[in-house]
């Protein structure tokens, strides 16, 4: 009004100097007019790596990833704005996240030290700043890394991601470009974790209008430019060989497969095998960037977008293309990594034998998660591969995974077997101790040749809440020596005598217990009409310390009232002569082995067993505690092995196309454990030596005594490993 009245629009509006509108603030129109404040686009960028990390995280995802995963985790250095994605399972995952993107930061600077520029060398390689959102896993992040490497952390203020808007944007990126290539691909939906680190590596490699002309993020954080020959379209046929252990003279040399990550640290793709549904990884492979209609047998996965509505009958496609295409098909190329991959920290080496001593410490930067699934077409069950077919890890994922109606009825029957036990009672949530969480753990009994025979769900307690002298006490429980159980095998074998086995279905649940134990109601199936009442335990539930050792002296006291006396040397095992002929009863935990000379008293044993405790009759022995048992009764021998479990972990290793030795050890052992060059400095921390070790040390308890020279050699050097080793 007083802009009018000074520029004569509106004279009747002329205003005097003391009736001016005052200048001040009117609430009304502040209530009225607020508005968000404008955001200031000159951001000051970083000058040096780590100086300040973008971070965010996406989901949960609706569906599961080929590993059960349902979030990811990004943190992008704001200088190169290179980035690092981590897929997994829950929220409370950030901090093993942050410290394995904090390891590989400062591994890369450690090991391109001399490649970057010399104005960087001054700076440390710890992140100085975290962005994020003021999520509460990255409050309590913020906290750790605070006080632990005085990183500081910054947080968006409520409802306000442009203040994260770095993440934010590449996060947008990463969903539209997985998108476009789950649809483009007609791929199945399970692959977005896989998708989504494709993703992120072209990113890398690619330039960005942030950043300087033709200057890719990968240059910025390596120091060099990146290789780009490696890059195939995601998704694409890729026709592995196959190693030759795996085949027979007559079978086919290759696997089609589908290919859901570029070589990064391992000179190989990784590859979906679409036969043994299961991923494999392998150099040797030719690619062919066809259309994904090659890949029928993708059946347990779903598709990105749903099958067109069609009245037309379905034409029955080929698996393969005819050979004449592949031949002439201009995309196609044998690809053998001979050179290094982008890796920088993959540099050339000069032997074989350090070459593949090397690229088998690469393979080994993830853990393998040994309870989880895969479908087994050979006799060689891959653990690299398992991860790769998961199991629900809680109970609301059990209807999203495959053989969803198998994993609800094992829940059921494993419920069925709690009430079956009495194993609580429901009563008011007591205010002076502590009630113990609980949770399903799903897991796969497979046979002596790797397949799934049976699904099963377990309840178990969270026993590491327990506390000493309220829970429990004592928690020592025995179980059979290995050694006398192939003492137990020799005889029955020289003697012919009748070897049966047993197993005890729910076996903790047997034992009382003489403590009072107060556990949350299960999840899935608490009571509707009580749901505030927790569990008064009767019975003793996979997980509490003490459940062992309740079930052991429960069996035992009941064989002691069949008349079996426990042998001194093994508290293990129980002997009986009956009708003048002996009966030996080995127990390892819920596996049980009858050795008599008479089939009748075998079956008398396993009837009067079975009559007070839920049994397995499983038959004659065959697989026990891993071990293949093949007997000869004609030649009076049983040959005990582990060949599965051997070919497991030579897989896992990635030692399965290593050449066999003359001898089982090197004629000139490593005379010391301590890396003496920059590069094995920045390998070897954190790979699995420990768990190679302990691996193979299980053969020696085992069936490969044979083993225990180089056992005790190669645990010499578990403290501080090099690649030699």
């Amino acid at each position: 009004m007083q802009s009018m009245s000074k520029t004569q629009v509106a004279p009747e509006l002329a205003f005097s100097q003391t009736s001016a509108i005052p200048k001040h603030f009117s609430t009304s129109c502040i209530f009225a007019k607020a508005h968000r404040a404008p955001f200031n686009k000159n951001v000051d960028r970083s000058k040096t790596p780590l100086e300040k990390v973008h971070s965010d995280i996406n989901g949960p995802l609706p569906y599961p990833s080929l590993r059960g995963a349902h979030y990811f985790f990004t943190f992008i250095d704001d200088y190169s704005r290179f980035m690092h994605l981590y897929v997994v399972t829950r929220k409370s995952d950030l901090y093993d996240c942050y410290e394995k993107f904090r390891k590989a930061a400062k591994n890369r600077f450690n090991t391109e030290v001399g490649n970057l520029e010399t104005q960087f060398n001054q700076y440390d390689s710890e992140v100085q700043r975290l962005q994020s959102d003021n999520g509460k896993e990255y409050e309590k992040l913020g906290q750790i890394i605070f006080d632990r490497y005085d990183t500081h952390a910054q947080f968006t203020n409520a409802y306000t991601p442009q203040q994260n808007g770095v993440a934010e944007r590449q996060m947008r990126t990463i969903l539209e470009r997985v998108r476009a290539l789950l649809i483009d691909g007609d791929l199945p939906r399970q692959l977005w974790g896989e998708c989504c680190q494709y993703v992120t590596h072209l990113i890398n490699v690619t330039t960005s209008s942030v950043l300087p002309t033709g200057v890719t993020p990968y240059e910025l954080w390596h120091g060099k430019k990146p290789s780009l020959t490696y890059i195939k379209v995601f998704g694409c046929a890729a026709f592995a060989l196959t190693p030759e252990p795996h085949r027979n003279k007559l079978e086919a040399r290759a696997k089609l497969c589908m290919i859901v990550d570029l070589p990064q640290n391992k000179k190989g793709y990784r590859l979906l095998s679409t036969t043994e549904n299961r991923i494999i990884y392998s150099r040797d492979v030719i690619i062919a960037e066809m259309s994904q209609d090659t890949f029928p047998n993708l059946t347990f996965l779903e598709r990105a977008t749903p099958d067109p509505l069609s009245t037309s009958l379905p034409v029955q496609k080929e698996l393969l293309p005819p050979l004449s295409v592949l031949r002439k098909h201009s995309q196609a190329s044998l690809v053998a990594f001979d050179a290094d991959v982008c890796s920088p920290s993959a540099k050339k080496v000069k032997t074989e034998d350090t070459l593949a001593i090397y690229s088998k410490a690469l393979l080994l930067n993830e853990p393998i998660d040994l309870e989880e699934e895969h479908t087994l077409h050979h006799t060689i069950v891959s653990l690299l591969a398992v991860r790769y077919d998961p199991g629900p890890k809680i109970y609301m994922e059990v209807m999203r995974f495959p053989h969803a109606s198998d994993w609800h009825a094992a829940a059921l029957s494993g419920y069925g077997s709690l009430m079956e036990n009495q194993t609580w009672t429901l009563v008011p949530r007591p205010h002076n101790r502590k009630v113990l969480q609980c949770q399903w753990v799903f897991v796969r009994k497979r046979g002596a040749t790797g397949r799934v025979v049976r699904f099963k769900a377990h309840l178990v307690v969270k026993g590491f809440q327990q506390n000493y002298g309220i829970d429990y006490t004592e928690i020592f429980s025995p179980v059979v020596r290995k050694e006398i159980l192939r003492l137990l095998l020799t005889l029955a074998a020289i003697l012919d005598y009748e070897i049966g086995q047993m197993d005890v279905k729910t076996a903790f649940l047997n034992g009382s217990l003489d403590v009072a134990i107060f556990m949350e109601q299960p999840e899935g199936f608490a009571s509707k009409d009580h749901p505030d009442l927790v569990c008064s335990l009767g019975k003793s539930p996979y997980g509490l310390k003490q459940a062992p050792r309740v079930w052991y002296h429960t069996f035992a006291k009941y064989l002691e009232r069949l008349g079996f006396t426990r042998l001194v040397k093994d508290r293990c095992v129980f002997y009986k002569v009956i009708f003048n002929a002996p009966c030996y009863i080995s127990v390892y935990v819920d596996d049980m082995l009858i050795i008599s000379p008479s089939k009748q008293i075998v079956a008398r044993v396993k009837s009067a067993l079975s009559s007070e405790f839920h049994m397995t009759d499983l038959g004659g022995v065959s697989y026990l505690l891993g071990w293949t048992i093949e007997r000869n009764r004609a030649n009076s021998s049983i040959f005990i092995h582990q060949r599965s479990y051997t070919t497991n972990v030579l897989d896992r290793f990635s030692m399965l196309d290593r050449l066999p030795k003359d001898t089982p050890i090197a004629q000139k052992p490593v005379a010391t454990d301590c890396p003496t060059d920059d590069e094995t400095k920045t390998i070897m921390p954190n790979k699995l030596y420990r768990n190679a070790v302990g691996s193979f040390m299980y053969l020696v308890t085992g069936t490969r005594p044979d083993l225990a020279i180089l056992i005790r050699e190669i645990s010499q050097y578990l403290d501080n490993p090099g690649l030699p080793h």
